[in-house]
C-alpha cells in the first residue's frame, strides 16, 4: 500500500510538473490564445495528474522478477497510455479535428515526452543499483 501511494504521489507530481512546463511552452509560443482558463484549466490539470498516475502506479510491474523488461515496459508503458488516449481524446490534447497528421504529431510528442522520462528513470535506477552492488561488493 506504501508503495501504492508513492508511485501515485510521484504520478500527481510528474503530471503536474508536465503540464505546468508545457503550459508555459504553449503561452510563450502561442500568446494569450494558448492560456486555459477557469474550468478548462481545471480539466486539463485534473486530466494531467491522471495521466501521471497512469504512466506511475503501473511502475509496479518492475517489482517483479518473473517479467522481461521489455515486457514490463510494454505492460507499463501500454497502460499508460491507454489511460493518455482515454483522457486525451476527449479534452483535445489529440487534435483528430485537424486531420490524422496533427493527431500523430500529438501522439509523437506524447511517446517521445513518456519515452524520455522513462528513459530518465531508467538510467537512474540502473545507476542506483550499480551504487549499491559497488558498495556490497567491496565490503
Amino acid at each position: 500500500m506504501k508503495k501504492l501511494c508513492k508511485l501515485a504521489l510521484t504520478g500527481l507530481m510528474l503530471g503536474c510538473t508536465v503540464f505546468v512546463l508545457l503550459g508555459m511552452i504553449f503561452a510563450a509560443v502561442l500568446g494569450d490564445g494558448g492560456v486555459l482558463t477557469g474550468s478548462r484549466f481545471i480539466c486539463h490539470a485534473l486530466s494531467a495528474m491522471a495521466v501521471g498516475m497512469g504512466f506511475s502506479i503501473p511502475a509496479m510491474i518492475y517489482e517483479s522478477e518473473k517479467i522481461t523488461l521489455p515486457l514490463k515496459a510494454l505492460i507499463h508503458m501500454g497502460s499508460g497510455f491507454a489511460i493518455y488516449f482515454a483522457v486525451g481524446l476527449p479534452i483535445g490534447w489529440i487534435p483528430t479535428e485537424y486531420g490524422p497528421g496533427a493527431a500523430a504529431a500529438a501522439i509523437g510528442c506524447a511517446v517521445l515526452t513518456s519515452s524520455l522520462i522513462w528513459l530518465g528513470f531508467y538510467l537512474y535506477s540502473r545507476r542506483e543499483a550499480r551504487q549499491i552492488n559497488s558498495r556490497l561488493s567491496s565490503k
